[in-house]
């Protein structure tokens, strides 16, 4: 444990330098039974003075969401109200209206066409949809200028979210808003919102305290405010700056691809409740891990994969063979030194990441508030630690370590 906790100050801001580091970083590992380690470095505001930055620092963790959103669908799933290959266009407005963007004309206009396949849950949960981030999808940002469309994703509005098909839902695999609009569908079919469904199912049952999508409507504001991270941009020269939230300060929806508000913590109870098999059936997990793309639309995977190879997964040695799950991106090799064959694994835009190993029963989260995404510093200190997890906590664990594999 003390090379981690070396690890993690050797990556931290010290007083006002700070140069190719992080300002604060929480770092938590767990099994099926223990915490096997936490720690933390640095601090949550870019004054030196300010507080610690620990694992139970309040902070935006992005797309970290998608884990426990899926695990809610999924929910649903077993239960009947809804299933993976069902056809939502009769259930959600926009998804029935939805066209597909096919390029621009002469003058720069969109040429859109009616979508006639299906689109599913399935679609949603595996980025297959068509549906993507309008930031940095050239296209889309064409065609928000094209229409005079102002709202952008990450306003957390059906407006924002309403944007156009690349292709063809199940044809192609692009990272993009499906999950939003499954957690839409979840409101749809419970009558809940996302955060009231979650807290009764996910936060509740864990007892995750720290976590929802409103933080002004969670208890405790005074005493959460002062552990709550500021975040912190990376600028060209290598240091940090401060600058403002890009986050609205009110929203209609809550997204369930990146609305999360969390602590290390209380992630990490979420990752362990995975390993114990805690919020779905046997099926479930079996369901939330199995690879689901075909030889098409892996191959189309790791060409996205190759395009941006500090994006994606940073994590995966260049050209290992991905594949994706219902809750998140799948190795299908042994990383050496590393997560074994069929974990799962996603990251965030301010740069947390976690992973799940069933096959050894760990799984850790990673928790920093930077901006922009794919910071390298980030990235690199997060693969150090995992290296040293593998070689010193969980070194000689046998295969088969969790309910999930």
């Amino acid at each position: 444990m003390d090379k981690l906790d070396s690890i993690m100050a050797m990556h931290a801001a010290q007083g006002w330098d700070t140069n190719d580091k992080l300002l604060g970083v929480s770092f938590m590992v767990v099994d099926e039974k223990d915490v096997l380690y936490e720690g933390s470095a640095g601090r949550i505001g870019h004054h030196h003075e300010t507080a610690k930055y620990t694992p139970d620092t309040f902070t935006y963790v992005a797309s970290l969401t998608k884990l426990p959103t899926a695990i809610c669908l999924l929910q649903l799933v077993e239960r009947g109200q809804v299933s993976l290959d069902e056809d939502l266009r009769p259930r959600i407005p926009f998804l029935s209206e939805v066209q597909i963007l096919r390029g621009f004309d002469e003058n720069d206009q969109p040429i859109l066409e009616d979508n006639h396949r299906p689109i599913t849950l399935w679609h949603l949960l595996t980025h297959t949809s068509g549906l993507t981030y309008d930031i940095p999808s050239e296209p889309l940002m064409k065609w928000r200028q094209a229409v005079g469309r102002h709202k952008n994703n990450l306003t957390w509005t059906e407006e924002g979210f309403s944007t156009p098909l690349l292709f063809e839902p199940g044809t192609q695999w692009l990272y993009g808003t499906g999950i939003d609009w499954a957690g839409q569908l979840l409101e749809q079919v419970t009558g809940q919102t996302l955060e009231q469904y979650m807290r009764a199912n996910i936060f509740g049952v864990l007892g995750m305290r720290d976590s929802g999508f409103r933080p002004k409507l969670l208890a405790d504001q005074e005493e959460r405010a002062a552990r709550t991270a500021s975040f912190s941009f990376r600028s060209l020269g290598g240091a940090l700056e401060a600058g403002p939230s890009p986050l609205p300060n009110d929203h209609p929806l809550e997204s369930g691809g990146a609305g999360l508000f969390t602590t290390a913590r209380d992630y990490a109870k979420l990752l362990q409740a995975v390993l114990q098999g805690k919020l779905l059936s046997k099926e479930g997990m079996n369901l939330l891990f199995r690879p689901q793309l075909d030889e098409g639309l892996q191959k189309d995977l790791m060409e996205k994969l190759a395009s941006a190879p500090e994006g994606y997964a940073p994590e995966y040695p260049i050209g290992m063979p991905a594949n994706f799950a219902l809750g998140g991106m799948l190795n299908m090799e042994d990383i050496p030194g590393k997560r074994k064959a069929g974990s799962m694994m996603w990251s965030g835009m301010a740069n947390s990441h976690w992973w799940i190993d069933p096959s050894i029963g760990v799984a850790g989260v990673f928790v920093v508030t930077l901006l922009p995404y794919a910071d390298h510093f980030a990235a690199n200190l997060y693969s150090k630690l995992e290296t040293a997890v593998y070689e010193d906590l969980v070194a000689g664990r046998p295969v088969g370590g969790s309910k999930t594999s």
